[in-house]
Order: C-alpha cells, then structure tokens, then sequence
C-alpha cells in the first residue's frame, strides 16, 4: 500500500508539473499574441482611449476596434465612427452617423492595417452590390484577409469598414457550402459548432476539401462576419455544444 501511495503522489506530482509548464505555456503565448496585436495598435494610433473595449482613435470621427477570439486570436480589425459605439459610450450618441472616409483615406488605412495582418494580393473583388440605407457592403478577398466595407451609393466614400485576417478556428464541422459567383469569384464557407455558437467561416479551397461533415477540426477561417454574406443560413448549435 505505501509503494502504491508513493507511486500515486509521484504521478500526480508530474501531472501538476505537465499541466503547469504546458497550461502556462499556451496561455503565455496567447497573452503575447493578444498583447502583440494591441501594440501594433497602439504604435499607429497611440493608447486606446477605452482600453476594456479594446477602443483606438484614429481622428476626431473614427475608431478603430481590434475583435479578438477567446483564445486571443485576430478575428477583425472594425474601424467605424463614434455613433456606432453609443451603447457602450452614451456620450457619443450624439455624434455624425455618416462621416466619411474618401477612397484615398481607405487606401492608406488599409496600409496601416497590414501592419498588424499583411493582406497579401487581390483574388477578387465583388460587383455584384446590394443596397441599404444609401450603403452598400462591397467583399474584396485578399490571400490572407477578407475587407467587408461600407461604401455609400453612387460615390467613393466609406461609412465604415471590416478587416477579417485568416486565424485558426476549432469547432464542429455542421455544413460546407460553396458558391460560383461569376465573375465574383468562387466562395468556400464552413458552419462550425463551437463554444460561441453557430459560426460562419470562409475558408481557402485546400482547406475546405480537408474539412469533413459531423468531425471536430481546426482549421484557418475568416470570420465571422457581422452580417455575413451567408451561403447558406447559421444554425442552431447542437445541445451538446451548448
């Protein structure tokens, strides 16, 4: 009995060393990921003005607002004006909805913003624009980053727009969807059950083949997307999911 005790404290000693210089070291790396993406933030906008909402002002109408994951991966880079944050800053409630980025100021935010995740080049562009509210929601796919924008009808002018950098998602494999748009391009997207829900993901087509239907997988995504665009609809995530 003694030798067996002995035995039984000396592996639970390794498995609190295993789990303590493991556990340590992922959280260590994603605390350095997340803090890495909050100072390339912060060396081109300076200290965030609310750092618990993770909030950079760019100039006196537009914020930029870095999404990230649970495990502290770049999810989206949001810039968008006052007024779109007056839940969380009643005091901006009164702030212009519709200030304007001209298309010279997207181009160089866009280069700002490949400090913190390179695009890589232009696969595609959409053409095909749906309106709402005087705006429509043009898609440019990059190798690396989805940019879904706000660009108000007839103009150059931007109301607002998201930077979706590719990351790595863990999630139950629920619907694999893809989409000849013509002239568009082609359009790969997965539903995955993870801790947060239902979740909509594009992928790259190598990645999609290596995706099965019903398996848990990682995978590298884009998204979600606020709004989508969804080939097919996000579902309900399994109960035993919840």
């Amino acid at each position: 009995m003694k030798i067996l005790y002995k035995i039984d404290r000396m592996y639970l000693a390794a498995l609190m060393i295993f789990f303590m210089t493991f556990g340590a070291t992922d959280c260590a790396g994603q605390d350095n990921h997340k803090l890495a993406v909050l100072k390339k933030c912060e060396s081109l906008y300076g200290a965030p003005i609310d750092a618990k909402h993770n909030l950079f002002q760019i100039d006196s109408q537009f914020i930029l607002q870095p999404e990230l994951s649970a495990d502290d991966e770049l999810i989206a880079l949001h810039v968008k004006p006052h007024c779109f944050l007056k839940e969380i800053h009643p005091e901006w409630a009164k702030a212009s909805c519709w200030p304007l980025i001209s298309e010279t100021e997207y181009q160089n935010l866009l280069l700002k913003l490949d400090t913190i995740s390179p695009r890589g080049k232009l696969v595609w562009a959409s053409r095909i624009l749906i309106t709402t509210n005087l705006t429509s929601n043009p898609l440019s796919q990059y190798e690396n980053v989805y940019v879904k924008s706000g660009l108000v009808t007839g103009s150059k002018n931007y109301r607002f727009f998201d930077f979706y950098p590719i990351h790595e998602v863990r999630g139950e494999i629920i619907r694999k969807m893809k989409a000849d748009t013509g002239s568009d391009g082609m359009l790969y997207q997965v539903t995955a059950g993870t801790p947060m829900g239902s979740l909509v993901y594009f992928v790259k087509p190598d990645e999609f083949e290596k995706l099965h239907m019903g398996r848990t997988q990682k995978f590298r995504g884009i998204g979600p997307m606020d709004g989508g665009p969804f080939l097919s609809p996000p579902e309900r995530l399994p109960d035993r999911l919840r």
